[in-house]
């Protein structure tokens, strides 16, 4: 179909979803939290990095220990036009990135710290957020209607997030935002960085593992009482021991076993030890209805799933619908997962099993994510849900366009509405996504997909 027909699914989908999103209910939402620094690259930060001198030290690490493994990584995402999050492991580096560059905003980062934010903002009637960790300055970055459970006098209380600080320590991630068309030149090359994006540096104090204390552990049937969705990220930061994985799989069985009609959405991350995404698969992912990624995530859990052959085809394919179908098939099978979200530029594909749930209303929950993640990059802060407009500048994407009839021609899958594919116990969506020329914003924009899309089909 063509740019009419997908303008027109959007225009009449978000006018539905405007209206319904407060009746949705209890959302819980946890763990990875933090404050963002946020600089958008220009000339002036290019030449304090003095990168016309600078020759390339590419090393195969993504950990940052020296001021030149911070430029290594940012050049090489600037190259390829990909998010990478790296972990800062040098204090010494770390406080001089924080001193040398003046950042411009100051913002709630963390998966958890942007999802709940947004998810009040568009109206979700509560919005439940936990944090083994809060400092005044992170709580003070809430929306008034998110509210934290504590343990008290025996008892969990629901409070405001300014009742629930416990440290002083806040945890500041660094964000580099940069833009599609900027020229970047060094000692050994010249490019254009292909696509919008974002560098992370990431800070992983100690007391932040996404794990559930005793205490609230033993109160799940009254903390998970009438929610029917739970967004779950930053484990990423769990201690790679199997002991804290097994600790996280029985928490998980035990949070479903309380309430049967919850359903878990893991939000997947770029993490680069493989032993490491090895045990997400085996004791987190195992454990959840549903997984959100974006497409070089996607090829990091498969190449951590042993999957290299699949990964390599998906990488040299540059992500094509195709491949990432059946990438999202080989996820699912070694899983257990039910639903798998992945979004690309320009689209964004969702596998799911039958029983999961209606299929063209899981497509209308994508296009409303699609809307709010559009927006989101547009304006950068979505303050409330009439901040959704339809009538912003766009157009779809040509590309995710061209790869739905890509995957038209090439699909077995019976097609059973536009976007929409059966197969055997699957179903399988593509949706062109809304794109712009004027593009704010990229932080927090998988987050927003992710989570949108997950919670959408409640409405």
């Amino acid at each position: 179909m063509d740019q009419k027909y997908w303008k027109e699914m959007y225009e009449n989908t978000t006018k539905k979803f405007e209206k319904k999103a407060r009746f949705i209910g209890s959302v819980f939402i946890a763990f990875n939290t933090n404050i963002d620094d946020i600089k958008y690259v220009d000339e002036n930060l290019i030449e304090f990095l003095d990168y016309k001198d600078y020759s390339t030290k590419e090393n195969g690490k993504s950990e940052i220990r020296s001021v030149d493994d911070f430029k290594n990584g940012l050049l090489a995402s600037m190259r390829d036009g990909k998010a990478r999050e790296w972990i800062v492991k040098d204090m010494i580096t770390y406080e001089w990135l924080r001193k040398k560059i003046e950042y411009d905003k100051r913002l709630i980062g963390g998966q958890a710290g942007i999802v709940a934010n947004l998810l009040s903002r568009i109206g979700i009637g509560k919005v439940i957020v936990f944090n083994s960790m809060l400092a005044d300055e992170e709580a003070e970055m809430y929306e008034k209607n998110v509210v934290m459970p504590i343990h008290s006098l025996g008892n969990i209380h629901l409070v405001k997030p300014k009742e629930a600080v416990n440290t002083k320590d806040s945890k500041t991630n660094l964000i580099f935002e940069f833009k599609k068309g900027m020229k970047v030149s060094t000692r050994d090359e010249m490019f254009f960085v292909p696509r919008s994006n974002r560098f992370i540096i990431s800070y992983r104090p100690s007391g932040r593992e996404p794990i559930f204390p005793a205490e609230f552990e033993d109160n799940f049937d009254e903390i998970f009482r009438g929610v029917k969705r739970v967004f779950l990220s930053g484990y990423q930061n769990l201690p790679n021991s199997e002991n804290s994985f097994f600790k996280v799989k029985v928490q998980l069985a035990k949070m479903k076993k309380v309430n049967s009609e919850l359903k878990i959405h893991f939000e997947f991350t770029s993490e680069e030890n493989r032993k490491h995404v090895e045990k997400l698969a085996r004791f987190v992912m195992s454990e959840c209805d549903s997984l959100g990624c974006n497409e070089r995530e996607c090829e990091i859990l498969l190449r951590g799933l042993d999957e290299e052959k699949l990964a390599d085809d998906l990488k040299y394919s540059d992500y094509g619908v195709v491949k990432l179908c059946e990438a999202a098939k080989k996820i699912m099978a070694k899983t257990s997962v039910s639903r798998i979200q992945i979004h690309n530029l320009g689209y964004m594909v969702c596998l799911v099993k039958k029983k999961y749930g209606n299929p063209h209303q899981l497509l209308d929950a994508l296009l409303f994510s699609s809307e709010t993640v559009f927006t989101k990059s547009m304006k950068q802060i979505i303050k409330n849900v009439d901040d959704i407009d339809i009538n912003l500048e766009y157009s779809i994407s040509e590309r995710g366009i061209d790869e739905l009839k890509r995957f038209e021609k090439m699909t077995n899958m019976e097609k059973i509405g536009e976007g929409v594919f059966e197969s055997g116990k699957y179903y399988f969506m593509v949706v062109p996504m809304k794109e712009s020329k004027h593009v704010k914003t990229t932080v927090g924009l998988g987050d927003t997909i992710s989570s949108v899309g997950f919670i959408g089909d409640l409405i």
